[in-house]
């Protein structure tokens, strides 16, 4: 039997390894699922029970019993082919083969936990995105999915810290970058992230890119959470301002060509729906054309300081404005005279 790597981090796919890797196909959602939920689960198998019980909870228990065998039917014929092996069955529980088998979120667990400071960056590289990202089923499903995504993301969140050291330690400007903006992307109002990005920014990108993206973060603060800075996160602005923190000046983009350094308003990109509000200002001001707030990966964008700070005034404009016509639409159509018609009062046209 050929190698067989389940990809669990990011979209779901199984992959036939080899020089050239294939993907196989397994046409049902819950076959997906179940396979994803095995490779997870201790021991790598899972009572019948148990999975009829956490795929069909909502059918008696003789229909949920019948469901999962035909759901291990259509997954079987599915790996026949390329891993006839891989599924593993008897009277009571389902399981995996592992002996020709590679999980990168398993994997990706404990390379992170290794000593060793190759194994930590390999987890890194391993890390491409949130677990199961493009799958859902519905209760109870999704509560272990979000459950062992975020035990994932705490875990990726502590990966990329140590890279960003380690880069820095060794001077690779370009490493340290790119975990630090990995990092915040999980979560943008993390100031404790931010301050790790803020040093980054000021060694491999200097002073004015640095304080342009601290003078972003501060305003998104006060303007979604209505907060200051923490005292640590406005004494490192402090510090990038006054040159206290050493720069690689040899990592430095060159000045754009109106003679200022290149900045950019880079708060990375929040992973949920609980701020929204930021969310909706970021992809308006991308339509707009007016500035981006560039995803992760993409520091090589750059643009003048004093733009991130027309770009934070139209932002504000665009939000007020909004609420003042709103306001006003409400209060004119409240004064409005009404009249009867046909028996019903209408609002006037």
């Amino acid at each position: 039997m050929a190698p067989i790597s389940v990809r669990l981090l990011g979209r779901f796919a199984a992959v036939i390894d080899g020089d050239a890797p294939s993907e196989l196909r397994i046409a049902s959602r819950k076959g997906r699922a179940l396979l994803a939920y095995l490779a997870m689960h201790p021991d790598r198998r899972a009572s019948r029970e148990h999975l009829a019980a956490l795929f069909w909870g909502d059918q008696t228990d003789e229909r949920a019993r019948h469901s999962l065998r035909q759901c291990l039917v259509s997954l079987r014929r599915d790996l026949v082919k390329a891993a006839p092996g891989v599924l593993v069955m008897d009277a009571s529980t389902v399981g995996l083969q592992t002996n020709d088998l590679r999980i990168d979120a398993v994997e990706f667990s404990s390379l992170a936990d290794s000593p060793e400071a190759s194994d930590v960056e390999r987890a890194a590289v391993l890390y491409r995105g949130e677990f199961l990202s493009e799958l859902s089923l519905g209760e109870p499903f999704d509560t272990w999915v979000r459950r062992t995504r975020g035990h994932l993301d705490d875990v990726a969140a502590r990966v990329l810290e140590t890279c960003v050291a380690l880069a820095d330690a060794r001077f690779d400007g370009k490493q340290a970058l790119s975990a630090a903006e990995r990092l915040i992307a999980f979560d943008a109002f993390r100031e404790d992230w931010q301050r790790i990005a803020l040093r980054v920014y000021a060694r491999y990108r200097g002073r004015e890119f640095a304080l342009a993206h601290a003078d972003a973060c501060v305003a998104v603060l006060k303007s979604e959470l209505g907060v200051d800075p923490e005292p640590a996160t406005q004494m490192l602005i402090d510090d990038i301002r006054t040159g206290a923190i050493s720069v690689d000046s040899a990592a430095i983009p060159t000045s754009s060509p109106d003679g200022t350094a290149g900045a950019t308003l880079q708060v990375g990109w929040p992973p949920t729906d609980r701020l929204g509000a930021l969310a909706a200002s970021t992809i308006h001001a991308r339509k707009s054309g007016v500035l981006a707030a560039f995803l992760p990966g993409s520091g090589d964008h750059a643009i003048p300081r004093s733009l991130s700070v027309l770009f934070l005034c139209a932002i504000a404009y665009w939000r007020w404005s909004s609420l003042f016509r709103g306001f006003r639409h409400g209060w004119m159509h409240r004064m409005r005279p009404r009249r009867r018609r046909t028996g019903r009062c209408l609002a006037a046209a």
